[in-house]
């Protein structure tokens, strides 16, 4: 498990280690927002790459040969990176990067979902490594920012990248994900006192090979609702990430350690600032590692990795377009175009999670076309196709629909008055005190409504 918290840490590290230098790129280049925002559609075309290959890939050499070729091929992107090449070289740095990144994004994910217990809490721990990543980077990169050689900053990567390769050489060998798996239930069977070892009930699935496998994962429409959902959570994420530090900057007037500052763009108060923008990563922090648990749960076991992969790659994707179009709108309006654009993607994410809701359990099966399938109606059948028979699983994504709701409207209303903080504050506990504030910015919020609509005399 140590070696997956290296692996997400790393992964939201590279991530959030931009933003801060986007600056310090625009001046040592000459280069304007529309061009600087081209690094981000390198490391999406990296990504895209490496989903299209990801499934050939892992079958042909196996989940520690892929996922310790992605840790090398980064070492190769940041040894290009550090010395400052000219931009062009460092946009190609970004492509490799992407293609490596996705690579081990894809391979974790998959092992993660394929653990024998606690599949739920790992996977939540992992991704709690991949936030503290993306806090811990952004403070380091803005040291960095500050001195003329910015570009070093890729030598911390590098090192992170190198440590990487060897605990996956050290920890699984190169061996096979089918070996590893075998490893972990002969241990948690060793852990059973007085117990033998259980074999595994293998679900029995149609094979499939080839380009066959990604024509069967093309037709699961369960798949492409779940990756245009990450499409756009992880565009918002990035799109934020990316150009906060800019607007401070330029459109506040601070100096580069406001970008330690965690603040919303339309209020006065700092205070109110930090508490809405961390309610909404509050809220959009578990969406990746529940939506990875439930796609799991949805597509037969050969083909998570894919699956995983093809969302991993639309997530890249969303990382780079909506980045490259925040900058475009930046050159032309300002960078106060930052906020409505996230508000926008937030409120898409509402729509594609919906869609998943509703979506007919018969069509997230899948048969080779003009064969019965043998499932209708067994426990396998349910396990593979149906999103409402998913033991446990129908609680975690309406839950996940209201914090969606909620993170969207609390990123619409910005700001969090003086009273409303005053009356947490006699709350005695942490969690108590969070909830309440949830509770009275809500209400506060309908109240606003309600009175714009009398005042414009509409109905609700």
């Amino acid at each position: 498990m140590p070696t997956f918290l290296l692996f997400y840490c790393l992964f939201s590290w590279l991530v959030g280690m931009t933003g801060p230098l986007t600056p310090s790129m625009q001046e040592s280049y000459g280069i304007g927002y529309t061009v600087v925002s081209i690094i981000f559609i390198c490391k999406s075309a990296g990504a895209v790459t490496a989903a299209l290959v990801n499934m050939y890939i892992s079958d042909k050499f196996g989940y520690a040969k892929a996922a310790t070729a992605g840790a090398v091929i980064q070492l190769i992107a940041f040894t290009i990176q550090a010395p400052r090449p000219p931009f062009p070289v460092l946009a190609v740095g970004y492509y490799i990067d992407g293609f490596g990144g996705a690579l081990q994004d894809a391979q974790a994910n998959t092992l993660l979902t394929m653990f024998p217990t606690n599949q739920h809490t790992k996977m939540m721990v992992g991704h709690g490594m991949y936030g503290l990543g993306a806090l811990v980077s952004p403070l380091i990169s803005t040291q960095f920012a500050q001195k003329k050689h910015w570009s070093f900053m890729y030598l911390t990567s590098l090192g992170l990248a190198g440590l990487a390769a060897a605990v996956l050489l050290a920890v699984f060998q190169l061996r096979s994900q089918a070996s590893i798996l075998e490893d972990f239930e002969a241990r948690k069977n060793a852990d059973q006192l007085g117990g033998d070892p259980k074999p595994v009930d293998a679900e029995e699935e149609v094979e499939y090979h080839g380009w066959d496998k990604y024509y069967a994962l093309m037709r699961m429409p369960a798949v492409h609702l779940a990756a245009l959902f990450i499409f756009t959570y992880v565009g918002a994420g990035v799109s934020l990430g990316s150009w906060s530090v800019t607007y401070l900057l330029r459109e506040r007037g601070g100096g580069p350690s406001t970008g330690l500052q965690l603040s919303v763009w339309f209020t006065k108060s700092l205070v109110g600032n930090a508490i809405a923008i961390s309610f909404v990563g509050f809220f959009l922090g578990p969406m990746y590692p529940q939506l990875v648990l439930v796609l799991a749960k949805l597509v037969p076991p050969s083909f998570i990795g894919g699956a995983v992969g093809w969302i991993s790659c639309l997530g890249a994707t969303g990382s780079a377009v909506f980045p490259f179009i925040a900058g475009a709108m930046a050159s032309k309006f300002g960078v106060w175009v930052l906020q409505p654009l996230v508000v926008a993607l937030m409120g898409a994410m509402m729509v594609f999670w919906a869609l998943t809701l509703l979506m007919p359990a018969k069509r997230n099966s899948i048969t080779r076309p003009g064969v019965a399938d043998k499932h209708d109606g067994s426990p396998s059948s349910v396990h593979r196709g149906s999103i409402e028979k998913i033991e446990g699983q129908d609680e975690v994504l309406v839950t996940s629909a209201v914090l969606i709701y909620r993170s969207l409207r609390i990123q619409m209303f910005v700001q969090v008055p003086q009273d409303i903080l005053a009356a947490t504050s006699k709350s005695n506990t942490t969690r108590y005190r969070l909830l309440l504030l949830l509770e009275l910015c809500e209400e506060r919020f309908y109240t606003r409504i309600n009175e714009t609509a009398a005042q414009n005399k509409l109905g609700f």
